[in-house]
Order: structure tokens, then sequence, then C-alpha cells
């Protein structure tokens, strides 16, 4: 059984629902997971707030609940995907119109610049976008820009726009 709420009614949660109050915390995005459960019982406690991490473990503990690193999520079907870390690709590509083409693409493993460019050029011929040519006269032609990011790039990205 999972109870998912607001930072605000966390630590009340906490301290009503488990025997033991204690609270765990993981970056996640610019945000942070924080998790709270009674194994033998399978409730967790989960929150996902805009706090960094250091804000989130300072104010639970002004609370009087202690903190660990880390997250509960493996009970009762409790997994979830918002601590699933993103690697974002993107690939700008002059295209047959005025403007380039921008393709974006997800993994939740991080992609090298060839593994990138041939899921593009696949997808763009199973899509019928582009015509059987071979994945290096794609390339030429394409005149490719990639930019890989991962997690930690994209956390840093937001963490530069706090406050802004």
């Amino acid at each position: 059984m999972v109870l998912t709420l607001d930072f605000q009614h966390l630590p009340e949660a906490v301290r009503r629902y488990l025997e033991r109050p204690e609270a765990f915390v993981s970056r996640v995005g610019a945000g942070t997971l924080i998790t709270a459960a009674n194994p033998t019982t399978g409730l967790v406690i989960r929150c996902l707030c805009s706090l960094t991490p250091e804000e989130a473990r300072g104010a639970l503990q002004a609370e009087s609940i202690p903190v660990l690193e880390g997250a509960w999520g493996e009970l009762e079907g409790a997994s979830t995907s918002l601590g699933a870390p993103f690697y974002i690709c993107a690939i700008a590509y002059v295209s047959g119109e005025s403007k380039p083409g921008l393709w974006l693409d997800a993994s939740s493993e991080p992609l090298t610049t060839a593994q990138a460019l041939r899921t593009m050029y696949e997808e763009f011929v199973r899509n019928g976008e582009v015509a059987e040519i071979s994945l290096e006269e794609f390339i030429q032609a394409a005149n490719p820009n990639v930019v890989l990011l991962s997690p930690d790039d994209l956390v840093r990205f937001a963490e530069q726009k706090r406050g802004c």
C-alpha cells in the first residue's frame, strides 16, 4: 500500500502511521523523493517535492524525523519510475525544409553518439522519412550535431535555474 502526499503533510503521516518514524531521501531530477515505510505492514509513504535533498533533510530533521539516504520502493508494487534516471539525446540535423530538424529521445541507459545516430536513422527509415540509404550516407546528408545529456547534467541545468 502506498500513501503519496505533499511534503507539508509528510511529517505528520510518518509519525501517525509508522512505528519507527524515519525517512529516506534521494535525488530525483531537480527535486527529491522522500519515502518512509513499515516493512511489516507494507505501507510506503512517498513524497516527490521540489526541495533539494539537503533542504528536505533539514526540514525533516527540524521535525525530529531521522533521515537516511535511499528510497523504499519494491514493497507491494510501490516501485516508481520517478526515481529512474533518464538520459536525453538531442540531434540537430539538416532537413529538406528551410529550418533545421531536431530529433529528441530519452533512454534509461546512456547512449553513445553512434548509438543515438543509428537509433535516429532506424526510426526515420521505419517511418518513411528517409529513403533506403546507408547509415553513412544518412549521416553525411544530415550533417548532425549530437548532444547527450546524463541525469546529472539535467539536475545541474535545473539547479542553475532555481530562483530565476
